[in-house]
């Protein structure tokens, strides 16, 4: 290369400029035989077209004749390879050649994970101290490999100081394989030896309190390779917005390189293994990076309009000459070119702050497709305030624009802006949980405009409005939190379409001021679109808040629609049901019991489905057979020809086995999506349902995942009695031994037999579950103490396992009373709201040797069991018999070997000495100790009475 300024990596820039001279963007090499420059893509890719410009200032006709040359070889430097094309004699600047040829790969030595992405050429850097600008912290992960800092200024180099650090923020959570550094070859390379690699996810200390990765070792080695292993590492300093939008991927191969100059220097390029593009996406992507910056004028070369555009944070300019400034002249404006058209949904400036800020006051920002007036004359977005914000959005929601400008009409001025970003708004995708949550509101209009029509599914014609006041609010709670990338707002088109301007969004899991100082996603600017879109980038929260500041304020807007990727965790305990559809199925390949078969998804249309004919009003039950405590459900679509069915289908829960149980969620079917996750908050029940409400629907449901845990069966603690205890082989325990079916108390064949279950203590009882030994009618009253829980009448429909809803009665004693003939009933399930404090804390094995060789052999299984009933109970528990039964691992009980009392004795003594002489009292309480050591009772107290006085020793 001629020198420094003529680099090759000048050629794949991204700039369009061609006058070297100015802009210092184009390659040149020295005057040698056989000169060339090379590409390596990084990978295997079929090329379709290649574009070369020329330089225009001077020296064109140096490209003449040249030879394009593109393959896989790396013979001669890769000069070898098939001929796409030669450079013809001409004076056009852009040339297109067509080569269009299969797997063109790396076309310089790289090692091979090279053929991945390189994470931190996204990412940005920064560290303790820096030299100078031309050592600063952005030097590591500029891409290059170049580690001779004289000649290429290429490397960081920190001041010296005690701790020096350098950190890297990737935008996102990636789990790190290896990481590799290089050295500085040309000084100081020792300066790198003992520093320690720390990832994580943590800014404590500035990230250097990070687990440990590795410790650079005292070599000669330039290039070093880590091995990291470890999950997750996450960003480490504030990013622009659209860093933190990037998809969460798995990382192969983290490349550092590192090198020292009185301090610490550091190069990291970071490369994505089975890589998903991280800006294949619009609306996660800036788009500014890839366009191309002009101006009325600039300053000088360190201020020209690329700078704001090159994706660096950086607000002082006399550091790090990352901003543009204009010459001062009447109108000033810079523009960006997005080489295409684009629907622009967001824009985010940055202000310089180490001088001028104020000459970004009252620009304006203007979008469109015309060059008329240099593009001034574009549809105006927003205009700049005056304020001392250095970061600032504005929300501009325009389709089909390429051209962004900054203007400063009027007055002689010119323009300083150190960023901008410009982010698509693409059509979304993805889960709108919104319909299935409940709207409140600081105030109402009128019956006619309730909160909950912002969330009715209607984005005309049904709209919220409050009354005018200081601070209205809307508020939307989703039941649980979610992670949330996307917001649609739809307001008025009839009127009113200025009373959004300026209002929050605001997400989090506070109720704090109503939940409005809950963070921040977007201030609403109002546009001529009536749907506005704004990147939360996946804020988490329970509520979301629309709040208009001010006095005098109103509130309106016809639809909410919130969009998440929220995934769920925990266990699935919808296998462990029963499911029933509410007519025959569509086919005997669409039984019920296949929504619950864990299958991860169909194939082809209706693949391992459940679905129902065409009826009014059909659905699909899952019933649990047991009280859990549900907080998320996830649907799964049939992904083909059925999707649109489930749109509209409501998912409820509860104790109730038809479906008027409470509503978790209603189902909007989005395009491209297939799985929906639902936040059901804490919901209690037996029984799920999928009902699509309306006439001659037919319901298709491929998988149901239920996620919660058992409620405690509190009857297990308890004491049983009943009126057939004069029967033989009549035992009242049997109902409280956590069998539903195979051990029976027998009842007398009269009429009014009863049960008792005393709880020991007073419980809040949600719902109390009869097992009985066979289907049957009869009619009974359960009641709490002496409230009733709930009265069945005769005749009652026919079921062995009944549920009743209790409503957290509070009561000692549980009785079931039947008031005809009933048969054998087998259990009494009392299911409790309040939490086990006995399982507040996990139990740890006991320490080795804690048991004696004979007693770890012990075994008390009861008749038949281990019976692995259900394949989910894999835990032992022991009942009140001593006996152990194999249970579900998620049944609250007591600790095993848990001491829940504590034991008094007295013992009187009487003597012919004088008792109240204190050694003999004394040789009383040692006495005792040593009689109690010997018993192998070492936490114990002893308290000595006698006449009035009292003594008391601890141990």
């Amino acid at each position: 290369m001629w020198d420094y300024d003529y680099r090759p990596s000048n050629a794949i820039d991204g700039s369009d400029d061609t006058n070297q001279f100015l802009y210092k963007s184009c390659f040149v090499s020295l005057v040698e035989i056989g000169p060339w420059w090379r590409l390596d893509l990084g990978g295997l890719f079929d090329i379709s077209t290649i574009e070369i410009l020329r330089r225009t200032d001077f020296g064109s006709e140096y490209l003449n004749l040249a030879e394009i040359r593109i393959g896989i070889s790396l013979e001669n430097n890769g000069n070898n390879n098939p001929r796409c094309a030669v450079v013809p004699v001409s004076s056009s600047v852009k040339m297109t050649f067509h080569c269009n040829q299969k797997q063109l790969t790396w076309l310089w030595e790289e090692p091979l994970y090279r053929r991945q992405p390189n994470l931190a050429l996204g990412g940005a850097a920064v560290a303790s101290t820096m030299w100078d600008y031309d050592y600063r912290p952005s030097n590591a992960i500029d891409g290059s490999d170049d580690t001779n800092q004289f000649l290429y200024k290429s490397c960081f180099v920190s001041l010296v100081e005690i701790g020096p650090w350098w950190r890297l923020d990737l935008g996102g959570l990636f789990d790190i394989s290896t990481i590799e550094i290089l050295r500085r070859t040309d000084f100081g390379s020792e300066y790198l030896n003992l520093a320690e690699i720390r990832i994580g996810i943590s800014l404590e200390n500035n990230g250097n309190n990070n687990p440990r990765c590795a410790v650079v070792p005292v070599s000669s080695s330039v290039k070093m390779t880590f091995h990291c292993n470890q999950k997750q590492l996450t960003w480490l300093w504030e990013e622009p917005l659209y860093r933190r939008q990037r998809s969460t991927t798995s990382i192969d191969t983290i490349q550092l390189e590192r090198s020292e100059d009185d301090g610490v220097e550091v190069e990291i390029p970071l490369y994505l293994g089975g890589f998903t593009s991280q800006f294949e996406d619009n609306s996660s992507a800036n788009l500014a990076l890839g366009g191309a910056a002009v101006a009325s004028t600039m300053w000088d070369y360190d201020y020209r309009p690329s700078n704001a555009i090159d994706g660096s944070d950086d607000t002082n300019q006399f550091l790090y000459k990352s901003c543009f400034v204009s010459l001062v002249e009447i109108g000033p404006w810079w523009r960006l070119d997005l080489g295409g058209l684009f629907d622009i949904s967001t824009i985010e400036i940055l202000r310089r702050t180490d001088f001028g800020s104020e000459y970004l006051n009252l620009a304006e920002i203007r979008i469109g497709i015309s060059l008329e007036n240099n593009g001034n004359n574009n549809p105006r977005c927003a205009v700049v305030p005056v304020s001392s914000s250095v970061k600032m959005t504005f929300h501009c929601n325009q389709k089909q624009v390429r051209y962004v400008n900054i203007f400063r009409p009027g007055f002689p001025s010119n323009i300083h802006v150190c960023e901008v970003k410009v982010f698509a708004a693409t059509p979304i995708t993805g889960v709108n949980v919104a319909l299935g949550g409940v709207a409140e509101a600081s105030s109402q209009f009128s019956v006619n405009h309730q909160p909950s029509l912002a969330i009715d599914g209607k984005a005309d014609g049904s709209c919220f409005s409050s009354l005018t006041h200081s601070n209205p609010w809307w508020r939307l709670d989703m039941r649980g939190p979610y992670d949330i990338f996307a917001i649609e707002v739809f307001r008025r088109t009839n009127c009113c379409d200025q009373s959004l301007n300026g209002a929050e969004i605001r997400i989090g899991n506070s109720l704090e001021n109503n939940g409005n100082n809950n963070p921040r996603c977007a201030v609403i600017t109002v546009t001529s679109n009536a749907t506005m879109t704004f990147n939360c980038n996946h804020m988490q929260g329970r509520y979301v808040n629309i709040i208009n500041p001010g006095v005098g304020k109103d509130l309106q807007m016809c639809e909410v629609k919130v969009y998440t990727t929220t995934q769920l965790t925990g266990a699935n305990v919808a296998p462990r049901g029963i499911a029933t559809l509410s007519s025959a199925p569509a086919s005997p390949q669409t039984s019920q019991h296949m929504a619950i078969d864990a299958h991860p998804g169909p194939r082809y249309a209706l693949e391992t489905c459940a679905s129902v004919a065409l009826q009014d009003n059909p659905w699909w039950q899952l019933d649990l057979r047991n009280i859990y405590r549900i907080t998320a459900v996830s649907i799964l679509s049939s992904g083909g020809c059925c999707s649109e069915q489930l749109n509209g289908a409501e998912v409820r829960i509860g104790l109730s086995k038809d479906v008027t149980n409470q509503r978790c969620a209603i189902i909007s079917v989005s395009e491209g999506e297939q799985k929906y996750n639902y936040q059901c908050g804490i919901m209690e029940g037996r029984f799920v349902h999928v009902y699509l409400p309306g006439l001659q629907k037919t319901l298709t449901v491929c998988e149901v995942e239920v996620y919660g845990t058992l409620l405690e069966n509190v009857a297990l603690r308890g004491l049983a009695f009943h009126s057939s205890s004069s029967l033989e082989n009549s035992v009242a325990s049997k109902v409280i031994d956590g069998d539903q079916s195979s051990t029976c108390s027998v009842a007398n064949e009269q009429p009014g037999p009863w049960v008792t279950v005393d709880l020991l203590v007073p419980y809040s009882v949600t719902a109390v579950q009869l097992a009985y030994s066979s289907d049957c009618c009869f009619s009974y009253d359960v009641r709490v103490d002496d409230t009733s829980c709930e009265v069945i009448p005769f005749p009652s429909t026919s079921y062995s396992l009944v549920t009743l809803d209790c409503g957290r009665i509070v009561g000692r004693y549980v009785t079931v009373i039947h008031h005809g003939v009933a048969p054998p009933l087998c259990e009494v399930e009392v299911y409790s709201t309040l939490e086990n404090l006995q399982n507040s804390f996990p139990q740890l094995p006991p320490p080795h040797g804690y048991y004696g060789a004979s007693e770890a052999e012990f075994r008390n299984w009861a008749a038949g069991e281990p019976n692995l009933e259900s394949a989910t109970q894999d835990c032992a528990g022991i009942q009140h018999t001593g006996e152990w039964r194999d249970r579900q691992c998620d049944l609250l009980n007591f600790f095993l070997c848990f001491d829940a009392f504590k034991k008094k004795t007295f013992v009187r003594i009487s003597a012919d000495f004088d008792m109240s002489d204190p050694a003999v009292q004394q040789q009383i309480v040692i006495q005792l100790e040593a009689k109690m050591r010997n018993m192998g009772i070492t936490d114990f107290k002893i308290n000595w009475k006698m006449s009035g006085q009292q003594m008391t020793t601890s141990h």
